[in-house]
């Protein structure tokens, strides 16, 4: 039987919401510091951009796997886990002395935030079965991840400026062991394996897929658009992502149910998500590089952008609040 909590404790909400935290505050660490890491390490352009990349890619593709993992398992051990291992990578970051070191931490990195996403989200779920007290947590869920996003740069930014650039990767080490210990004394666990299980197909084909795509996007200015690897790359993308599709209409318990795609609301977000992603990478980096590389503006001016890009967000926290208390999702 599916273990629900009937009322959502105190310590529960506020170990979720430092998690989320955590996880997205790590995604825009490098944001303003990509101008020193490429002076540091000699790196390419492309280089650079697989820095921010490294992270997102292994958090894209496991986060919808990770939370079947906590439906079977249990939500509190993956959230401690997706804590350790995300200190780890950032330890790795924070140590880095070449840019496949940094790489390495932050797909370290992204496969703890993988964890942290979705069993952050479901145990809060899980634990309000009243519809109002839902909203209420899971707009501060949300609230916490527009705060992170606008911390992560300035903080980054700031350690930057005062002292070596992988000091900016040290309170992420931090803040993820903090993680590990909150989730593991103030978690209430949860489970739903009641027709779940994993869904391998689906996980290789959109691994396989969206990592040939990402690679194909980022070195394609480099290698050229027309050459064999970058042309080979794409089509193996397409391939992986039509038997991705394949996969989960026949898949007994799919990773992704793409009768969603058939409702409106839900083929908008997933098309701005997937766009945001892109365009967060190719931002992260252009701007960086130019404050950074070119203007040699320091770390924390740098910064700034980066900051008021996701005040906005923060600023809409409440009236988000108010839409999901007021508007039917049913009727969307």
């Amino acid at each position: 039987m599916t273990n629900l909590v009937k009322r959502l404790d105190r310590g529960t909400p506020i170990a979720c919401c430092l998690a989320v935290a955590a996880a997205q505050l790590c995604i825009t660490v490098p944001s303003p510091i990509n101008g020193e890491i490429q002076v540091a390490f000699g790196a390419s352009g492309s280089q650079v951009a697989w820095v921010t990349s490294a992270f997102i890619l292994p958090t894209a593709i496991l986060e919808l796997n990770f939370g079947v993992v906590g439906d079977l398992f249990g939500r509190k051990r993956l959230l401690v886990l997706g804590g350790l291992v995300l200190a780890l990578g950032e330890l790795l970051n924070a140590t880095s002395q070449n840019i496949t070191m940094m790489w390495t931490g932050q797909a370290l990195a992204g496969v703890g935030a993988a964890a942290l996403f979705p069993s952050s989200l479901a145990v809060i779920a899980a634990a309000t079965p009243d519809e109002k007290d839902r909203v209420r947590a899971v707009s501060t869920w949300a609230l916490s991840i527009s705060i992170a996003s606008a911390v992560g740069p300035l903080s980054s930014g700031v350690l930057a400026t005062v002292a070596d650039f992988r000091w900016a990767f040290v309170p992420p080490v931090v803040l993820g062991l903090v993680v590990a210990v909150a989730c593991w004394k103030l978690v209430t666990d949860s489970k739903a394996p009641e027709g779940r299980s994993l869904d391998w197909p689906g996980q290789i084909t959109i691994a396989v897929g969206l990592t040939a795509l990402l690679w194909g996007i980022i070195e394609g200015g480099d290698r050229g658009w027309g050459s064999a690897a970058i042309v080979g790359s794409l089509s193996l993308a397409a391939v992986a992502l039509v038997g991705f599709i394949v996969a989960e209409t026949r898949a007994a318990s799919p990773m992704f149910n793409l009768d969603l795609l058939k409702i409106p609301s839900f083929a908008a977000a997933a098309v701005v998500a997937l766009a945001g992603m892109f365009g967060f990478i190719g931002t992260a980096y252009c701007v960086s590089i130019r404050l950074g590389a070119v203007m040699h503006l320091s770390a924390v001016r740098a910064s700034m952008p980066f900051v008021i890009l996701q005040l906005i967000p923060l600023l809409l926290a409440p009236v988000l609040s108010k839409m999901l208390t007021r508007v039917d999702a049913a009727g969307c």
